[in-house]
């Protein structure tokens, strides 16, 4: 469980600073996301630190949520420009997968997510007739 969380928390950072410029960077202050996580170890995560790391991660969350609004339309418009190509686009839903998944991005990019699963599902009729 834990590992999971630390790779998701990861790739999440590294998704949003890939997608954010340098000055955004700075003003949404992403160096500091990673400050509630200071005091945990998770090797020794057991029963016992379940709250704090749980709590880590919610403050993580937060962190992040202003990086996540600033950051949904740039990923609006990356996947608009790509509909027309089903492969492309298909590629980008799997390169942001962690950052879709987020509630507030999945919420952000409904509509897109729609198109997209109509897109596989018009594939996989495709495939089977």
């Amino acid at each position: 469980m834990v590992d999971y969380q630390i790779l998701t928390v990861r790739a999440v950072h590294e998704k949003l600073n890939r997608l954010l410029t340098e000055q955004e960077r700075s003003e949404l202050r992403m160096r500091d996301a990673f400050t509630a996580f200071a005091n945990l170890n998770p090797v020794q995560y057991n029963p016992y630190t379940q709250p704090l790391w749980a709590a880590a991660v919610s403050q993580f969350d937060r962190a992040m949520a202003p990086a996540e609004v600033r950051i949904a339309g740039k990923l609006r418009a990356q996947i608009r420009g790509l509909e027309g190509n089903s492969q492309q686009l298909l590629r980008e839903f799997e390169r942001y997968r962690e950052l879709i998944r987020r509630p507030s991005l999945a919420k952000e990019l409904m509509t897109e997510r729609c198109v997209f699963y109509l897109l596989i599902f018009l594939i996989f009729v495709c495939v089977l007739f």
